[in-house]
């Protein structure tokens, strides 16, 4: 059995915050003891909270039975799109796997589930725990749980890490900086190269979390790797780590690349197969398309 550990990076749901539709609700609830002006408040702590705050990747990362670790991210402005394909995968794992990650089960399952509901998303078995509190989740691996022992205080994950010699994945980005991150690159750059690399460091930062959990546990559990830990080599990146985007996403960016680079729908897709993990599940949608694309249609 497979031990998938994973990791989401959250932002703020909006950057006008005195336009927001839930704006007084947020402040009568959070921002009542505050000295800080609503607004800055909002930005700085909404990605904490399911309810002010939405999700804009999910990184998983495994060790194979080789000891050769692989990844893959869902990172998409679309939340809907990628919490799908997020459940598409778990669905299809079933119960071969057992998740794990870093407050997992006070943080990351529980926004995922909320994020899912206010989607109008059915939510994967792997992760429906109901009204369980967390110490009841049995099969879920929560490394702060786990290193926390029963006692009261809590370890976050760069000092766990320090603690037991695992690389920190906080050198070039922290959780707190995602949201301004994102909708700095969004609201200047939607929709081009420069926004979707913005995506992809949102998710290489993801996956070093999800990552670190990883290696944590294997040195809290004693267990021995003979491999490498992780392939440094950056033109090789492609080989084990996946970034996976929504259909949308695949859909209007397949257009533009096919319209300005590619002949024939045939080169578009041996290029899309050979550069991106996941396309395959969106041949037919892009076959049916066809005709629009030599036509030059928007879909």
């Amino acid at each position: 059995m497979a031990h998938v550990f994973l990791d989401i990076e959250t932002i703020a749901e909006t950057t006008d915050f005195a336009n927001y539709s839930k704006k007084s609700v947020r402040e009568a609830r959070y921002c009542g003891e505050s000295s800080e002006a609503p607004e800055v408040q909002y930005q700085q702590r909404a990605n904490l909270h399911a309810e002010f705050g939405r999700i804009v990747c999910i990184s998983c990362v495994l060790r194979t039975q080789g000891g050769e670790i692989k990844k893959i991210s869902f990172c998409s402005d679309d939340e809907r799109g990628l919490l799908s394909d997020f459940f598409e995968m778990i669905n299809k794992a079933g119960v071969s796997v057992l998740l794990g990650g870093h407050n997992i089960k006070s943080f990351d399952i529980p926004f995922i589930c909320k994020r899912a509901i206010i989607n109008g998303l059915k939510i994967p078995k792997a992760l429906d725990y109901g009204t369980l509190p967390a110490w009841k989740m049995g099969t879920v691996i929560d490394m702060m749980e786990m290193r926390q022992r029963s006692g009261y205080l809590r370890t976050g994950l760069e000092l766990l890490c320090l603690c037991l010699g695992v690389p920190s994945p906080k050198q070039s980005l922290e959780g707190s900086q995602v949201s301004d991150l994102y909708w700095n690159s969004y609201q200047t750059s939607a929709g081009t190269e420069d926004h979707r690399a913005t995506l992809q460091t949102i998710a290489s930062y993801c996956e070093g979390d999800a990552l670190a959990s990883l290696l944590c546990y294997e040195k809290m559990e004693g267990i021995e790797v003979a491999e490498p830990i992780v392939e440094e080599k950056k033109e090789e990146k492609n080989q084990t780590s996946l970034l996976v985007f929504s259909e949308s996403d695949y859909l209007t960016w397949s257009k533009k690349e096919y319209m300005s680079t590619y002949k024939t729908f045939d080169d578009l897709m041996a290029w899309l197969k050979q550069n991106y993990s996941g396309v395959e599940a969106y041949e037919r949608q892009l076959r049916d398309h066809r005709a629009k694309y030599e036509l030059g249609m928007s879909f």
